[in-house]
């Protein structure tokens, strides 16, 4: 008795999200067997989908009620919408180079510049954008920023060693223990 209902929805011209993406790469192969590697990666998702509660008046606050927001329909505690106003970009390039020590051993590094920006994003996994925070329902595009996902740089290195194949030995040892590989991979990420 004397809580307030909410009600929601979705906009009735509520479009499919779609993404864009673009990929460049170079590859230029020097002597002594190293492989040098350029890329630029980049994408676009449009008609992201953001649920806000559009019950609110940004700025419209109570002072006699220890600054509890004033709602513009005073009927409902909240009036949740769906749309999809919202889009994120990502540009990013890679630069990497391969080579192999002798015949058992490879060895791979890349360096990854980039920028992911959003205007809702969240970060659990398997969540949607619909369970993103909007500041301002009615300019969602005004919070356009870094989203909470971007890695700026990253290094990865990765090294393979391939044991030996044991093919002096009997054919159930070599089936079993020969032929494995060995790998490593190393990933730091900052910005």
């Amino acid at each position: 008795v004397g809580a307030l209902s909410s009600i929601g929805g979705a906009d009735p011209s509520l479009k499919y999200p779609y993404s864009i993406n673009r990929f460049f790469g170079v590859q230029y192969a020097l002597p002594d067997k190293w492989v040098v590697e350029a890329d630029y990666i980049g994408s676009v998702g449009n008609h992201l989908i953001a649920t806000t509660n559009m019950n609110r008046c940004l700025g419209c606050f109570e002072p006699l009620n220890n600054g509890t927001p004033v709602t513009p329909n005073s009927y409902f505690s909240s009036i949740t919408m769906s749309t999809n106003g919202a889009n994120s970009t990502y540009n990013g390039g890679t630069f990497a180079v391969t080579h192999p020590f002798g015949s058992n051993f490879n060895l791979q590094a890349a360096l990854t510049i980039g920028k992911t920006l959003s205007e809702v994003d969240v970060i659990n996994p398997g969540a949607g954008n619909e369970a993103s925070t909007v500041y301002d329902p009615y300019n969602i595009k005004a919070q356009r920023s870094y989203a909470s996902f971007d890695i700026p740089k990253a290094f990865t290195a990765n090294g393979t060693y391939h044991l030996p194949t044991l093919s002096n030995e009997p054919a159930v040892l070599r089936t079993i223990a020969g032929g494995w590989q060995v790998s490593a991979v190393l990933t730091l990420e900052w910005g």
